[in-house]
This record gives structure tokens, C-alpha cells and sequence, in this order.
């Protein structure tokens, strides 16, 4: 059975994709590989007034490469409900989480974010 994170803007979980559902953790999601059940990853987010703040995503080092990380995002975006923004961090110092933002539809903001790193925002309205 669906259950919301928050009152208010929510996010409902599980979410199920073609490969891959978010399961509730604290503070966030595990990302679960639907073929063997196996937690292959987690995203760490928290709802404040109408956004979404997609604070860390991490992938098992093995289970790279297979669009593990773009499914959960997918997921939590559409399982969010009553938000008008996302937005997200990508750690200082490495590239791909820059190409990862982008490519998820995140544009860049001005400023650093925190620890230094480069802040991504969605509109979703």
C-alpha cells in the first residue's frame, strides 16, 4: 500500500518502473533492482513548502551504468505530488553528477550549494 512521506506536497511510495522501485527509508528511498530485490542504491530528499530538495543519489558501484539512478529519479519526480520545483546539489570536483542534473532535465543555478558544490533546479509546474 501507498504511503505519503509528508503531509501537504508529498511524495507516495513505492514506486514501481520498468527495472527498479523506491521503497520509503528514512529520510529518502532505497532504490530496489525488481529482478532479484536487491537494494542497489538510495536518494536522500525532504519536501519543504512546494520543493522537492534532492539532497544525495547514490549507486552501488556494480550496479552503474544500467539507469539505475535516472529510473529512480524518474520515479521520485512523478511520485512527488503538489510540488512546483526540485531542485539538487551536485558534489564539487566531479563531473558527471553535472552531466547526470542536466541530463534529468536540471538546469544550473548561480552560486554554490552545499560543501561547495553546484545547485540544479527543476521546474515542475
Amino acid at each position: 500500500m501507498a504511503e505519503p512521506v509528508s503531509d501537504g506536497p508529498r511524495v507516495i511510495l513505492p514506486a514501481n518502473g520498468a527495472r527498479h522501485r523506491l521503497e520509503v527509508t528514512p529520510g529518502g528511498a532505497a532504490i530496489v533492482r525488481l529482478s532479484d530485490d536487491s537494494v542497489v542504491g538510495d536518494v536522500s530528499f525532504s519536501l519543504a513548502e512546494s520543493n522537492l530538495a534532492i539532497a544525495c543519489i547514490s549507486i552501488a558501484e556494480g550496479a552503474r551504468g544500467f539507469g539505475a539512478g535516472s529510473e529512480a529519479i524518474r520515479l521520485l519526480l512523478d511520485a512527488a505530488s503538489g510540488i512546483s520545483t526540485a531542485t539538487a546539489v551536485a558534489p564539487p570536483g566531479l563531473g558527471l553528477p553535472v552531466y547526470f542534473w542536466s541530463r534529468m532535465g536540471f538546469r544550473p543555478l548561480f552560486g554554490t550549494g552545499e560543501g561547495g558544490g553546484l545547485r540544479f533546479f527543476r521546474d515542475m509546474g
